[in-house]
């Protein structure tokens, strides 16, 4: 179901404004806001408050959407690969702790 409305999201977008003209980053951040809220209201936090609201919303967006693929017909060290690190990208979000872009023009 999830990855079907990001294939309609995906095919009825407009375009981005031209400092985010290209990259996955665009639509996952778009999606993550709009599909199951991933990001909540912005309003009344701090920059850094809600830049971390905003990247969190992004990876749970982004771990949920890749954790809804059918893996049973992959190896069994695949498997247990790919959800380590699916726990590992929880686990990173849940915390919080991302790095901080001071160079990009809209942060």
């Amino acid at each position: 179901m999830l990855c079907s409305l990001v294939a309609i999201a995906l095919a009825t977008s407009t375009p981005a404004p031209e400092l985010h003209a290209a990259g996955v980053n665009l639509y996952i951040g778009d999606l993550s806001a709009i599909v199951g809220g991933y990001v909540p209201s912005l309003d009344g936090m701090s920059p850094a408050e809600a830049e971390q609201a905003r990247v969190r919303g992004h990876l749970s967006f982004t771990h949920d959407m890749l954790a809804t693929v059918d893996t049973s017909t992959w190896p069994v060290h695949l498997r247990e690969a790919r959800a380590r690190n699916l726990r590992r990208l929880a686990s990173y979000a849940e915390r919080g702790e991302f790095p901080h872009d001071d160079d990009h023009p809209d942060r």
